[in-house]
């Protein structure tokens, strides 16, 4: 397993990671100082963002497609996940963002043979109640 989102596996097959991207940071405002360079002062951290590269090879792994179907209907429903990586670290809570896909290779019945996705997740608090699963 190289991350797992709620229960959603990225694994080598049938759907993978290639690749990420995370971006952090701090919230800087400026202060009006007559003459001089403003200083900057940090208000606090920014939201956090990380999106996933992936591939899906349809024809070769038809188990992966229901597991992108799955993939893609947690996009739709805004639910907090909880995401770890695949030594078992806890990343935390993170919500879906976006979910695009791109085919390519497409067969005669109008599948795409290789699928490409870019996954965006945003940092999220923990479900409150019934919905929270004990993972933190």
């Amino acid at each position: 397993m190289l991350y797992a989102l709620d229960g959603i596996l990225f694994e080598v097959a049938p759907l993978n990671v290639e690749g990420f991207e995370r971006t952090t940071g701090s919230e800087l405002v400026e202060k009006a100082v007559l003459g001089a360079q403003p200083p900057l002062e940090s208000v606090g951290p920014t939201g956090e963002d990380w999106s996933f590269r992936g591939k899906l090879y349809a024809a070769l792994m038809p188990d992966g497609v229901a597991a992108f179907e799955v993939l893609r209907s947690a996009s739709k429903d805004g639910k907090a996940r909880h995401l770890q990586r695949g030594d078992g670290t806890n990343m935390g809570w993170w919500r879906i963002a976006q979910l695009r896909e791109s085919g390519s290779f497409i067969d005669g019945q109008g599948v795409a043979r290789l699928s490409e996705f870019d996954l965006s997740l945003k940092r999220s608090q923990a479900p409150a109640g019934a919905a929270y699963r004990g993972a933190q």
